[in-house]
């Protein structure tokens, strides 16, 4: 089954890594996991996310700020 079918498709003037950090700030993911399954359910390369520490610490940082935003 195809999952880029049934969801929103990429755009492709944002990279993977763009996308990764909209997907934080948003505050509609909690983990850095469900950055990766939305980033593949849009057609992205959701292995971007494991660029190292310091990625998946700015991107947990926007995650947490994002929430606390937006609430639970």
């Amino acid at each position: 089954m195809d999952l880029r079918a049934k969801g929103p498709s990429m755009d492709p003037k944002v990279t993977a890594l763009e996308r990764a950090f909209q997907l934080a700030e948003a505050g509609q993911v909690t983990t850095i996991d469900d950055i990766r399954k939305r980033l593949k359910l849009e057609g992205y390369d959701e292995r971007v996310v494991d660029g190292g520490r310091s990625l998946m610490s700015q991107l947990r940082g926007r995650i947490k700020t994002a929430r606390k935003r937006t609430g639970p």
